[in-house]
């Protein structure tokens, strides 16, 4: 039981880090952007962070269940 937990967290845990990568590419290029505007940039900003936290707050769920 216990080393299958650990083996569902670790899932957990890379397909996150893998999406959050993801993610945080995708905010680098936004800020990056100069053609942009400052309220699309801000809502896209915005939509990817809102994304980001709710991944992490998910696996941080998940994480707590297992345990």
């Amino acid at each position: 039981q216990a080393v299958w937990s650990e083996v569902v967290l670790l899932v957990l845990f890379q397909n996150a880090d893998k999406q959050i990568t993801r993610i945080n590419q995708q905010i680098r290029a936004v800020t990056a952007n100069r053609e942009l505007g400052a309220r699309e940039k801000n809502d896209r900003l915005e939509a990817l962070n809102a994304r980001r936290n709710q991944i992490a707050m998910q696996v941080d769920l998940a994480a707590r269940e297992l345990e």
